[in-house]
């Protein structure tokens, strides 16, 4: 599964801070911050997608060699090119 960052929508960024206890996607991102939950909940937004019983659930039983992540603002004070 490939996952663009850059490809979600508001409301997926809404629900990803919500499936993360409300955490910001800056603090999500930040260096140290726990990895295991916000992998999961960007599964979870992208693979609804294309199917909607899709849970959180079952994103959290996928593996880290299934997911593929591009575009994570590690640095969100960066500007973008």
């Amino acid at each position: 599964m490939k996952i663009d960052i850059d490809e979600l929508t508001l409301a997926e960024i809404a629900d990803l801070e919500d499936a993360c206890g409300g955490i910001s996607m800056e603090d999500i991102f930040a260096e140290g911050a726990p990895r295991g939950r916000p992998l999961m909940a960007l599964v979870w937004v992208f693979e609804r997608r294309h199917n909607p019983d899709f849970t959180l659930e079952d994103a959290g039983n996928m593996t880290v060699s299934q997911v593929q992540i591009e575009n994570v603002p590690l640095d969100p004070t960066e500007a973008k090119d």
